[in-house]
């Protein structure tokens, strides 16, 4: 295998190298690239995020059915990924759209109301199940998760020397999401954190489920927010390395897009789905 691969554990039978070019869709304006790189080195945030095409997508030719998307709303930073269903033909429509328009939703402003525990996102749903119209198809053939982050970019001063930030996250269906904290990363939502909480929207995507699970965050300087699609979620669960190598970018400095590209590519044997991780690191890390 190419040196210039990452690799954690025995290799898998699907080479991480693309064999043929992707089989785009038929409409231009659908065109999905095999990578996605998103980054900003903001006043107190920083952001980083790749979106990788998976190898069993690789070896198929098809095309990366997660996405991820940055925006500003009035003071907050907001940041979202989408996991199109691999079941649906045309769920990268719907995770292109859905990551999108969530980025620049005035809605969200409603997201930091404490008393909150989930958001209405019919409007999102309409959105999908309109652009699915438009193009001949059937609504649930456009169906994708979405999760995502509002973090106010200024900060509530608790003391002259101790910054906070505040973060709320949504997410409908299973694409997770961590806070990187103290070396550690810990669910913020998610399948489990989910499941404690006894909400039971996990598993449900849009069009046909419209209402996110709200969690509020405090943020202190150090901290890292890590949305993820289930490709890199079940990463830094289920292997211990991939997880210590990403921890390893953030040690001393935020990393460049293609120092977390190269992890995130990585070879892992039986982990063959679309990859995305959005991650926002708070303070001057």
């Amino acid at each position: 295998m190419s040196s210039r691969i990452a690799s954690f554990g025995e290799l898998g039978r699907l080479s991480p190298i693309p064999r043929r070019t992707i089989q785009q869709p038929d409409d231009p304006w659908a065109h999905v690239p095999d990578t996605a790189v998103e980054w900003a080195d903001l006043p107190g945030l920083t952001v980083r995020g790749v979106s990788v095409r998976g190898h069993s997508h690789r070896w198929e030719g098809s095309v990366r059915q997660d996405q991820l998307a940055v925006g500003e709303l009035d003071d907050l930073l907001v940041c979202a990924v989408a996991d199109g269903l691999g079941s649906q033909p045309d769920s990268h429509l719907g995770a292109a759209l859905a990551a999108r328009f969530v980025a620049t939703w005035p809605k969200l402003a409603e997201l930091f109301d404490p008393e909150i525990a989930d958001l209405d996102c019919q409007e999102i749903s309409d959105a999908l199940v309109t652009a699915a119209q438009a193009r001949g198809i059937e609504p649930v053939t456009v169906s994708t998760t979405l999760t995502f982050a509002a973090i106010r970019r200024n900060p509530a001063q608790e003391s002259e020397d101790t910054p906070r930030w505040t973060a709320a996250i949504g997410q409908i269906g299973d694409s997770p999401a961590y806070l990187f904290r103290d070396g550690t990363w810990a669910p913020v939502s998610g399948n489990s954190a989910a499941a404690d909480a006894g909400l039971t929207n996990v598993v449900d995507p849009l069009p046909q489920h419209v209402r996110a699970t709200v969690w509020h965050l405090d943020l202190a300087p150090g901290d890292v927010i890590a949305l993820t699609t289930d490709g890199v979620g079940n990463l830094l669960e289920d292997v211990p390395e991939f997880a210590e190598a990403i921890s390893g970018l953030w040690a001393k400095r935020p990393p460049s897009p293609s120092e977390l590209l190269y992890y995130v590519d990585a070879a892992v044997k039986t982990y063959d789905d679309d990859r995305t991780v959005l991650m926002v690191g708070v303070g001057d890390i």
